[in-house]
C-alpha cells in the first residue's frame, strides 16, 4: 500500500465526482454511490437485466497499490460474493484485461473502468479465470452455471426481506423461507 499523496487523493477525489455525475445522468449504466476514501474507491453496481447476477447489487473496491499510479492500474475487487469465472472466490479479486495488459493510462477514469467491470458480469472470459470451478461450469453446464450464481446473487447480493416481528405473522411462510435458504447454503457448501 502506497502512502496517501495529496495529489494522488484528490486526483482520486475528482475522478469520483465526475463519475458521480455521469452515472446520475445516465441510470441505466447500473453504478451508484460512487465514494472516494484515501487511496480507495467504493461503488455498488447493479447486475445486469438478462444475467444471472440481475437484481443483485454488489459492492466493489479498486485500491491504488502503486506509487506510480495512474502509470499502472489500481487493483479491483467484488467486496459481495459472487459466482463468476473472472472474480475470485475468496478474495473477491477481479481479472479483466482493462486492469491488466489493456490498461492505458492516458486514457482512464473510474466511470469507465467500473462500466467495464460491470459489462464483465455480462460477458465473462472463462479462458482467463481466476475461479476455477465457475469457469468449469461455464464451459461445460451453462444451465448449471446459471442456477448457481443466481443463487449466490439471491443470498448475498439481494436485499434481504424484512424479518417478521409481529406475533400474528404466518410462522408456516417464515419456516419456508428458511428452509429454501438452508437448502441453498448446504448445495453451496457441497460446491
Amino acid at each position: 500500500m502506497v502512502d496517501a499523496c495529496p495529489k494522488l487523493i484528490n486526483i482520486l477525489q475528482k475522478q469520483t465526482y465526475l463519475c458521480n455525475k455521469e452515472f446520475e445522468k445516465d441510470e441505466s449504466a447500473g453504478i451508484s454511490d460512487v465514494e472516494c476514501t484515501g487511496l480507495q474507491v467504493l461503488a455498488s453496481i447493479k447486475g445486469p437485466e438478462g444475467t444471472a447476477y440481475y437484481g443483485g447489487k454488489f459492492r466493489v473496491k479498486l485500491m491504488i497499490v502503486g506509487n506510480d499510479f495512474p502509470r499502472s492500474p489500481p487493483k479491483a475487487f467484488f467486496q459481495t460474493k459472487i459466482f463468476h469465472p473472472n472474480i475470485n472466490n475468496s478474495t473477491g479479486d477481479v481479472c479483466v484485461n482493462a486492469l491488466q495488459k489493456d490498461w492505458d493510462p492516458a486514457n482512464w477514469s473510474l466511470a469507465h473502468i467500473f462500466r467495464i467491470i460491470r459489462c464483465l458480469l455480462i460477458i465473462p472470459f472463462p479462458e482467463s479465470a481466476l475461479n476455477q470451478d465457475a469457469a468449469k461450469l461455464f464451459m461445460e453446464s451453462y444451465t448449471e452455471f446459471l442456477e448457481h450464481a443466481k443463487m449466490m446473487t439471491e443470498l448475498y447480493a439481494m436485499e434481504k426481506p424484512p424479518v417478521l416481528s409481529e406475533r400474528n405473522q404466518n410462522v408456516g411462510s417464515t419456516i419456508g423461507t428458511t428452509n429454501k435458504t438452508a437448502k441453498k447454503k448446504s448445495a453451496l457448501r457441497r460446491l
